[in-house]
């Protein structure tokens, strides 16, 4: 699988299909709106690639993350709250 970060998304391919994405914007913190993987790649690692990268973007840009997707939000409030507003 493949990541790519494009037009306030990051999306994930698997052969050139994107099978998932991360909508995201860019303000004094990265606000995450929204993440989304095809039902049939569910149970593949996407989701945790589009999740990785997020945090690459938010270590790179030096921003807190506020995650107002629910998911999102129950991931990082989990697993990860140094990341979190």
């Amino acid at each position: 699988m493949n990541i790519k970060r494009k037009d306030k998304k990051i999306e994930c391919y698997l052969e050139n299909k994107r099978v998932g994405y991360i909508d995201y914007s860019i303000d004094e913190v990265i606000i995450a709106s929204f993440i989304y993987v095809e039902p049939n790649h569910r149970n593949t690692n996407a989701k945790d690639l589009l999740l990785e990268e997020l945090m690459n973007m938010s270590n790179e840009l030096g921003l807190k993350i506020n995650a107002t997707c629910g998911y999102m939000n129950k991931f990082f409030t989990r697993n990860h709250p140094e990341y979190l507003i």
